[in-house]
């Protein structure tokens, strides 16, 4: 199972703890924050498109204009999801990218 680098593990606890988003953080275009998290056994089935889809059109029927999402430079397969997903970077970080992606 893979786990959090210590950077990715000290930025999700500075979201949690922050009760306004760092302006480093913050990407008002793409307001909405995005996290799938799928058990290894069943990535590569589906799930992971459907779950995204499900969100994506949740949001555009709340009129929000776009979604970001942090993935780890080590995630390859996650990173090539969101890119075939349309994600764009909006931030490189010294622990992986910040993707976003328009409604």
């Amino acid at each position: 199972m893979k786990t959090k680098s210590d950077a990715e593990h000290a930025h999700v606890q500075n979201i949690h703890r922050t009760k306004k988003a760092p302006e480093d953080l913050w990407f008002p275009d793409y307001p909405a924050h995005l996290h799938i998290d799928l058990l290894p056994d069943i990535q590569g089935r589906g799930y992971g498109t459907v779950l995204i889809n499900t969100v994506f059109n949740t949001l555009r029927e709340k009129k929000c204009p776009g979604v970001h999402l942090n993935v780890d430079f080590a995630n390859a397969a996650a990173l090539e999801f969101y890119r075939k997903k349309d994600f764009i970077i909006l931030k490189e970080n010294s622990w992986g990218l910040t993707l976003g992606k328009m409604m």
